[in-house]
């Protein structure tokens, strides 16, 4: 039988698997051989084998793997050595060449808000000294001078020289405007209560809390002493509002902060950013890190028709912002004062106890002006303090005279009282306790400098204890016992100062302020009630100074005799009233009064609600 040969196969012969064009895995891995025994042409009987061998894949050069580590490691060492040196380069900085050498120069610093044109920056002055310069900034810092409710911005404002002013805010110069930090202008006074409300006569100066005297119907009739504008500087800091913080933080172990104890007064003018003490080179005795802490950061917004002062005090991490507005829209007198504590602490809560208010109130009795002047410690044997809540509340207090000091042989007994109502906003159904014992809150101190009170007994116990208000000039102090403010939080205390006509009347009118949002609402109201009046003069140009001139000029003429409205049979038999005696004018508004021009006299037609033909 004759045997069939098969050719062998050639030696560079393969099966290859179809690789695309564009593999870059051109590999053996793709490649299947056959074995090379298959050339064997001596062997007719031998067969080529059938079974591919794969290829075996080649281990990694060693040598390479330990050329990368060496790499990785000298990389690494110069890295930190690196940042071990910068390191020591900035400790070396800091404590050679003081905080200070970190700071970027005036020209590149994006912070630097002494630099660009802002209104109030009149350039640098030839050779003023570092010093000086920052001075400058930290008087004009944010160099704004409106906020968003359009209210005129005053920095440390009781820094700066005295200046005296009303509510509603006037003025008589367009220069002031354009010159924030000229002498600011003397003001004539009227009080903006809408049509039938009730307005109190409100004068205020930038020391201390702000407002200097107010009360009804003219300077005899004080709730808060009348002083002329030289007097006025100097006692409205003891005299007037005053706020004090008796508080705690516990501290935080983990954090490093200890229990602290504190007794401090915001707005105190032993703590007031005077020039003297902000420069070191003037003798100041801190350098400007310490300058914040100490020396708390005060403000003044002035609107139209109220007044807000600010302090941030950074030692004690508490933000303190009160604001005063007359209260619109009521058949009673009141001036409102809204006092707003923060917590500016992230992290540790704020215990308070407060005491806010007044240090001397008057009592009602007929006119006092002159009185209080030249005979106020015989004045004092007719004062008291009533009560009109039930025996030992302390909500209601009625300050008034037993009768009226009148060199008369008729003896006139004293019905009216001032008052003064007081409640935490949002808690306003809890009436606040009031604290009209002047010397259970100053002690010994006459002077009313410092409250010697508060250092030897807590809120609680002074509130606890008897108070007499009997033949002396009382205080009217709104006391907050214990309060948590959290990090973050704050809480708002409001406080209603004015007259009613009979001690039965305050029950009224303390149902009728502590309703929901009273305060709030009220002060919106106050607002709107001088921009209705200014609408009629509404100014848009390109210049925002200029609109705000003609609105403010508008305003003072017509609060000086102006806006006048008709009263009694108004008819269309057209007639004019002039002609038509059913018809009488009445000017809502007239001039009179303010502290530099004391020669003026404040007076009101103090009504019940109604305008009186």
């Amino acid at each position: 039988m004759r045997s069939s040969r098969v050719p062998p196969p050639r030696q560079s012969s393969s099966i290859r698997h179809p690789v695309s064009n564009g593999s870059a895995n051109n590999s053996n891995n793709d490649t299947l051989q056959y074995n090379s025994t298959a050339n064997n042409h001596n062997s007719h009987n031998h067969r080529p084998a059938t079974r591919p061998i794969l290829p075996q894949r080649q281990p990694p050069h060693q040598h390479h793997s330990t050329r990368s580590s060496r790499i990785k490691t000298s990389t690494t060492l110069i890295i930190l050595v690196l940042g071990l040196f910068l390191a020591i380069c900035t400790l070396f900085q800091y404590f050679v060449m003081g905080p200070d050498s970190f700071n970027l120069p005036s020209d590149l610093d994006l912070n630097n808000n002494d630099g660009g044109s802002t209104i109030g920056d009149h350039g640098e002055e030839e050779g003023v000294s570092s010093k000086a310069k920052k001075k400058k900034k930290y008087k004009n810092e944010d160099a704004v001078l409106f906020d968003e409710f359009g209210r005129y911005i005053i920095e440390d404002y009781d820094a700066n020289p005295p200046f005296s002013d009303i509510l509603p805010f006037h003025h008589n110069s367009y220069s002031y405007i354009l010159h924030p930090l000229s002498t600011l202008p003397l003001i004539h006074h009227q009080g903006v209560a809408g049509i039938y409300g009730k307005p109190l006569y409100v004068f205020y100066v930038n020391r201390g809390q702000g407002i200097a005297s107010f009360g009804v119907k003219s300077k005899d009739y004080p709730i808060m002493e009348y002083y002329t504008a030289n007097n006025a500087y100097q006692n409205t800091a003891l005299l007037g509002f005053r706020t004090f913080y008796k508080g705690r933080r516990n501290g935080n172990l983990l954090q490093g902060n200890k229990k602290r104890e504190f007794l401090v007064e915001p707005f105190d003018s032993s703590r007031t950013r005077f020039s003297q003490l902000m420069d070191s080179s003037s003798g100041g005795d801190l350098n400007e890190q310490e300058e914040s802490s100490k020396y708390p950061k005060r403000r003044m917004f002035i609107g139209a028709n109220d007044m807000t002062i600010q302090e941030v005090d950074m030692l004690n991490k508490i933000e303190t912002n009160v604001t005063y507005f007359n209260l619109p829209e009521e058949d009673f007198g009141a001036f409102v004062k809204r006092t707003t504590i923060s917590n500016l602490d992230e992290k540790d809560a704020l215990h308070l106890s407060v005491l806010d208010g007044l240090s001397r109130i008057q009592p009602v009795g007929g006119k006092l002006e002159a009185q209080l002047k030249m005979i106020g410690r015989t004045l004092e044997g007719f004062m008291n303090v009533h009560h009109a809540g039930s025996e030992g509340d302390l909500t209601m207090p009625f300050f008034r005279m037993s009768e009226i000091a009148d060199d008369d042989a008729a003896v006139v007994v004293e019905e009216a009282g001032h008052f003064c109502l007081s409640y935490i906003e949002y808690q306003e159904k809890d009436l606040l306790p009031i604290v009209y014992d002047t010397n259970k809150v100053f002690g010994e101190d006459t002077s009313l400098l410092r409250p010697m009170g508060l250092y030897e007994k807590s809120i609680k116990e002074i509130l606890e204890a008897k108070q007499y208000g009997a033949a002396r000039t009382s205080s009217a102090f709104a006391a907050v016992d214990d309060v948590t403010i959290w990090p973050g939080q704050e809480i708002t205390i409001t406080s209603f100062y004015g007259r009613a006509d009979s001690i039965t009347d305050l029950p009224i009118i303390a149902r009728r302020i502590t309703q929901g949002g009273f305060a709030q609402f009220k002060l919106s109201r106050a607002r709107a009630l001088i921009q209705q009046i200014t609408s009629g003069a509404e100014t848009v140009t390109a210049d925002h100074l200029f609109d705000k001139h003609v609105e403010q000029m508008f305003l003072d003429n017509s609060l000086m005799g102006g806006i006048p409205v008709l009263l009694g049979d108004v008819d269309d038999d057209g007639r004019n009233a002039d002609d038509d005696e059913k018809i009488k004018v009445y000017h809502l508004f007239s001039r009179r009064g303010d502290l530099e021009r004391d020669y003026d006299n404040v007076s009101y037609i103090w009504t019940s609600g109604e305008i009186v033909v």
